[in-house]
């Protein structure tokens, strides 16, 4: 079977036709692709695999093969790793600064296989000083053996750069780009063998990171000196040696911009847009559509290249960093040490040119964090070497004092507040979003440095007062009418809850609110730690983004990338603060093993836990700013949904006062700690991260947060995603499913050599309340032309009546929706059931509700004339009477009656039933017929004064 030679297609910046690129034949190739399809060949021979091998390898390194007996033959992979190592000893001296690199962004058409992608082309942008080209690389086939090197690919595409005079002769150092680079990198021939150790893992996709290729799926780790060298030869057969480095412009998107069609509008472009049925058929779309599909695959290409142009346009020339970072989280611990020096240099009047690598700032800036340099030395036997040397090694860790006070930063290190407290549809009001702004950013210009040697224990709650770092275990108790607790306790595996009682570890502003709010506290172990001096360590930086990002508003200076991309280096400081602090385990590509994500340079748990436990007071001070005539429908992190207006909400709080002071330290404008985002004239509270708008306000979007749940992809826009997922949560019955899509993972792509692929499952559906707080049924309400239960909530007393809630609740959610009012009583009724029985000798049979089971004992009662029954009729007569009552609902047969007159065999078992509206209304008809009937025996201790309410 014949192939067809791989067709070649560029263009100049001017977007003509390049020459040659009306000669393709678009129908031969398609042919040919159809007659492979899936059935080829996807396995090469091993001369093939040899040639191959021996000219990436290059002559030089043929002969020292040839020329070695076997007893001293090397591998394939030694020699290869030895001579890429002579390539980078050779160009580390000659290391270009980034904005000096020629930028070639990639991306990939396929069409999926199944487990496998039959690649369709391969697409390229190349550019530098200026000027670029686009081309396309077609396969002959879909056939595994028919992709592209990367090395040939790289070649042909550096070639026609030459060509169209964007490059004048080859390079020596590139960037390779692309976004979500690891679904476009891995389909390379020669990826899983070559590349693979070359790059690491950074939040699901992979990048040139550090030399210990640390993977961690969702945050960064080391960077990179630069890339590794590769050998690529030209047409001619010309060997070129050049160092990559891998950048995946996924990692500089700011939060909301992450998928390729948002990253478009920040670079003034459009994402061609495709159908539904061309996206899973691109085989038939390049076959019907050759031009289109040329035109979408390279556009892709495009606006990775312009955007990465933005990037380094603005970190390399702006702002003055001589080589690119990996990740946004390390453009802005970059620039926040840039920030800090420049304040170092005013604070001490130090005139000569300092940098950040300068030993004197260092020791500086390892200080504000509590962290010194510990150098240790190992004894290694080095390459080559007979006998072990002396290797030393520094590494900045937490200095002696802060680290005998480690272990309780990281306990009260919890994450954000989020809580839904109304469950159903909102009635018809003015619903408002409002959020803190910039609020864990804003947080950071609290932080000073802490005099961790003068630490002192204390148990007094006044030394926790007022704008002081202090953190402490505690046990506490609200009082019993306290909408709103505000000390964190975790609940696993559900997260934190805050109950009305019991032991918190918390930080001093969760204990101040808590004060307010007539808590009773008891510090079981708490600290105390002095600021060392008024220096705010992250205002400078923190106001600088601030005047970037406000700046890039005003009109004439419009550039919503920049805008935006100042915001995400802001928010990005305080994730790093955390960075591994709790043991998370990461995939490492090159050892392939899971292993511990590593801290980072500016990991402190102190100001971790000191700035989410501050955002979390400072919205449990808000909540209890809200009138109480007022409703919360829910709060996320660092916002909530009310229908109380902001002129309403009391935030004199004191945390509230010190955020207003620290928000007005980089805001000149002295604007407002409470920003509304949207509006709504109804709203869906779900549980916790899920909110619906029912009714849109006028000239407002709306929330939509679906808690988790993927939408099918026909479903595009806002309104549309609003209408289905309402749909969804209204219509929906026990043992609904949706489609989950995720890709292939990191750990399963390199261990198994897989292809990026798109995984499918089917998840059930999970709407139903998370139980954070306790439920209160109110009714049913009208949402368009249904109705459905509406649910307010109250605390939970202690974190074990919270586990022990939810854990009976997710039993009953398997068969069971919480809906209407009957579903509640169902729900209620199963929970005190199963609560109050549990331990006894009373059996429960399958489909049981409490009336079955108290019906049971009853006739064991009034057949043995316990508790002030006096038999007035014969069993007989007693069966029919209960059948006759509430339409045959209490059916009772002769033969139960005879059971229960048994002694023997039917034991009266008192004092263990719990009070459910069921039993009330079989209780009221009993006690019509026996007065003297001493029903509170039957009855658990604790449920005497709600059975006293209740009848």
């Amino acid at each position: 079977m014949t192939h067809q030679i791989p067709a070649k297609e560029k263009s100049r910046n001017s977007q003509s036709p390049s020459k040659g690129e009306e000669e393709l034949s678009f129908e031969s190739m398609a042919k040919s692709r159809l007659n492979i399809g899936i059935e080829a060949s996807f396995g090469r021979n091993t001369d093939e695999s040899n040639k191959e091998y021996l000219e990436q390898v290059g002559i030089d390194e043929r002969q020292e093969l040839q020329e070695m007996t076997p007893k001293v033959r090397k591998t394939k992979k030694q020699i290869r790793k030895e001579a890429q190592q002579k390539i980078k000893d050779e160009l580390q001296v000659k290391r270009m600064p980034t904005a000096m690199m020629p930028i070639i962004s990639i991306d990939t058409e396929y069409q999926c296989l199944g487990d496998e992608n039959g690649i369709l082309s391969y697409q390229y942008v190349v550019g530098f000083n200026g000027k670029f080209c686009k081309g396309i690389r077609y396969t002959k086939s879909m056939a595994k053996k028919d992709r592209y090197t990367f090395e040939k690919f790289l070649s042909l595409a550096i070639e026609d750069a030459i060509e169209e005079g964007v490059l004048t002769a080859w390079p020596e150092h590139v960037i390779v780009a692309a976004h979500y680079l690891k679904a476009d990198l891995f389909t390379f021939s020669n990826s899983f063998r070559d590349i693979k150790t070359q790059v690491s893992s950074v939040r699901k996709t992979v990048a040139s990171l550090g030399d210990t290729y640390g993977v961690d799926v969702s945050k960064e780790v080391k960077k990179r000196i630069d890339g590794k060298p590769h050998s690529v030869y030209d047409k001619n057969r010309n060997k070129h040696t050049l160092v990559i480095t891998f950048y995946d412009s996924m990692l500089f998107a700011p939060a909301g911009y992450q998928s390729l069609e948002k990253l478009a509008e920040l670079v003034d472009e459009e994402k061609i847009k495709i159908t539904q049925e061309q996206k899973k058929n691109m085989h038939q779309f390049l076959v019907d559509f050759p031009k289109p599909f040329k035109d979408y695959a390279i556009q892709d290409a495009y606006i990775v290249y312009k955007f990465m142009l933005l990037v380094i346009d603005s970190v390399c020339v702006k702002q003055g960093h001589t080589y690119l970072p990996f990740t946004i989280g390390s453009i802005a611990v970059k620039s926040l040490k840039e920030s800090v020096l420049k304040d170092y240099k005013l604070r001490y009047q130090i005139k000569e040119n300092l940098g950040v690598n300068d030993n004197s700032f260092k020791q500086y800036f390892e200080e504000l964090f509590g962290k010194e340099t510990v150098k240790t030395e190992k004894w290694i036997k080095k390459k080559g070497a007979t006998k072990l040397s002396p290797v030393t090694q520094s590494n900045s860790v937490l200095n002696s004092a802060a680290y005998i006070f480690e272990a309780m930063a990281i306990e009260c290190y919890h994450g954000g507040r989020n809580e839904c407290y109304l469950t159903g549809p909102s009635d018809i009001d003015m619903w408002h979003d409002y959020d803190a702004p910039s609020c864990y950013t804003v947080i950071l210009n609290g932080l000073r440095a802490l005099d961790y040697d003068n630490t002192r224990m204390t148990t007094n709650l006044d030394d926790f007062m007022g704008d002081v770092f202090g953190m402490a275990r505690v046990r506490f108790k609200f009082p019993e009418n306290t909408e709103y607790p505000c000390l964190p306790v975790r609940a696993e595996p559900y997260g934190l809850i805050y109950p009305l009682q019991g032991e918190s570890y918390c930080v001093a502003a969760e204990l101040e609110v808590a004060r307010h709010m007539g808590c009773q506290v008891e510090i079981l172990q708490g600290f105390f730690i002095p600021w060392l001096n008024d220096n705010r360590i992250f205002t400078p930086f923190m106001k600088k983004v601030r005047d970037m990002r406000q700046h890039y508003k005003r009109e004439g200076d419009e550039n919503p990338f920049l805008e935006k991309f100042w915001k995400e280096q802001g928010n990005s400081v305080y994730g790093r603060l955390a960075m591994g602090l709790k043991d998370k385990r990461v995939f490492d590509i090159k050892d392939g093993l899971m292993k511990s994500l590593q801290r980072g340079e500016v990991t402190n748990p102190f100001f971790a836990a000191f700035v989410s436990g501050t955002a979390r007071a400072l919205l449990s001070a808000m909540l209890i700013g809200v009138p109480t005539h007022r409703t919360v429908i829910s709060l996320t992190t660092d916002g909530f949904i009310t229908n109380a207006t902001d002129k309403e909400i009391d935030l004199s709080q004191p945390v509230c006062q010190r955020f207003t002071e620290w928000f007005h330290m980089i805001d000149l404008n002295k604007g407002k700690i409470l920003e509304e985002k949207n509006r709504m004239l109804q709203v869906l509270g779900i549980r916790t991260r899920g909110q619906v708008t029912c009714k849109q306000a006028k000239g407002w979007d709306g929330v939509n947060a679906k808690t988790g749940v993927q939408l099918p992809d026909e479903h595009t826009t806002h309104k549309a995603k609003l209408s289905k997922m309402k749909e969804i949560y209204l219509q929906r019955k026990p043992g609904d499913t949706y489609l989950q899509k995720s890709l292939t993972s990191t750990n399963n792509m390199m261990t198994h050599h897989l292809d990026l692929g798109m995984e499918i499952s089917e998840q059930r559906l999970g709407l139903e309340p998370d139980l954070k707080r306790d439920l209160l049924p109110i009714g049913m309400v009208k949402v368009d032309d249904t109705e459905h239960l509406q649910c307010s909530s109250v605390p939970h007393r202690t974190v074990e009546d919270m586990i022990k809630k939810r854990q009976r609740f997710e039993i009953w959610r398997e068969n069971n929706c919480l809906i209407t009012m009957d579903d509640y009583e169902n729900w209620e009724d199963f929970y005190k059931l199963s609560s109050s029985l549990k331990g006894t000798d009373i059996r429960v049979l399958k489909g049981d509700d409490s009336i079955a089971v108290f019906k049971r004992m009853f006739l064991r009662v009034w057949a043995q004339e316990k508790c002030g029954i006096v038999r007035d009729m014969k069993p007989g007569e007693f069966s029919k009477w209960l059948t006759s009552l509430s339409n045959g609902l209490y059916t009772t047969t002769p033969s139960a009656m005879s059971s229960a007159g048994n002694p023997e065999k039917s034991k009266v078992i008192l004092g263990v039933f719990p009070v459910t509206s069921k039993i009330i209304r079989f209780l009221k008809i009993i006690l019509n017929r026996y007065p003297n009937f001493d029903y509170a025996a039957m009855f658990n201790s604790g449920a005497l004064k709600e059975l006293e309410q209740a009848l």
